[in-house]
């Protein structure tokens, strides 16, 4: 998520594309908003594994949306 430069058009057109959950959509939106995954877990009263695992799972979707957007950028990939 580090990678991307968001704004209100690339979150609603990523919202629009891929199929997040309510606890993804929450953690995306307070992530956006400049709270930390230990700010998050405790908002979420969630572990901090678990933000890292929605996180995660955040950044699988994303690579798949981009895929069906014009407008979304790519994110940088590590390299194995």
């Amino acid at each position: 998520m580090k990678d991307i430069v968001w704004n209100k058009i690339l979150l609603e057109e990523f919202l629009s594309i891929a199929t997040l959950t309510e606890i993804e959509e929450k953690v995306l939106r307070s992530k956006l908003a400049g709270y930390t995954i230990s700010q998050q877990a405790d908002i979420f009263n969630m572990s901090v594994s678990s933000i890292n695992r929605v996180l995660k799972s955040i950044d699988e979707k994303y690579d798949d949306a981009e895929k069906y957007s014009f407008i979304l950028p790519s994110r940088k990939k590590k390299q194995i």
